[in-house]
């Protein structure tokens, strides 16, 4: 897999960012949660992982059994 970019992301306001793929589609949406990271859910509104702080201003991402999927810069 290594570090090739897969998706950006959009900031839609103080609590939401819009993950989208390189053909401009909505893959995904985070809310804010209490540990500033973020609860990710897919189209369907289906809780689907988490996005938690790094030590270099970054995030982790998970999925919804709490394994480690890749990071976000």
């Amino acid at each position: 897999m290594g570090n090739n970019p897969i998706a950006f992301i959009v900031q839609a306001n103080d609590r939401i960012i819009q993950i989208f793929n390189f053909d401009n589609e909505n893959i995904m949406f985070g809310v804010l949660n209490v540990k500033n990271g973020y609860a990710l859910f897919n189209s369907s509104n289906d809780f689907i992982g988490h996005f938690e702080t790094d030590s270099s201003k970054g995030y982790n991402q998970f999925d919804n059994d709490n394994e480690w999927i890749g990071h976000i810069k």
